[in-house]
């Protein structure tokens, strides 16, 4: 959708503004490779959870093997509707995202009163700091 938005608007105004063909395709790339690292990562972070979490892992492999009943021998394709039952799988992935998020945010705030944060951090009445939220660190 946010494509289609964008090249319609370059194909409006392309006489205008030519070099906007290297901009859609760099805002593209962009968007492209930035969903597939996060997909990625969390894929990588919930597998290396449930090896952590064998008990975990094999309710996973009993819901999956429930849902698409041929898996690993000859499976049928795997469709939509299948994705929709795995509901398990889905907690775990959503649970990986919620504790290892592979974006970080951040918060801006500003100190209410003198403080030392930690016992090292010294922050002053009206100071702007910014918080970061769910990093991999």
């Amino acid at each position: 959708m946010f494509l289609d938005i964008i090249l319609d608007s370059y194909f409006l105004q392309k006489e205008r503004h030519p070099e906007d063909k290297k901009n859609i395709v760099h805002q593209f790339m962009t968007f492209f490779f930035a969903g597939m690292d996060t997909t990625g990562v969390t894929t990588g972070q919930s597998l290396y959870q449930m090896c952590l979490h064998p008990d975990i892992m094999e309710r996973a492999k009993k819901e999956l093997a429930e849902v698409i009943p041929n898996q690993g021998r000859s499976p049928e394709l795997i469709t939509s509707e299948h994705l929709a039952k795995l509901e398990y799988i889905s907690a775990i992935y959503k649970e990986t995202l919620r504790l290892y998020s592979p974006v970080s945010l951040l918060v801006p705030r500003t100190v209410l009163d003198d403080c030392v944060l930690g016992g090292f951090f010294e922050l002053k009445k009206n100071q702007d700091i910014s918080i970061i939220i769910n990093t991999n660190l």
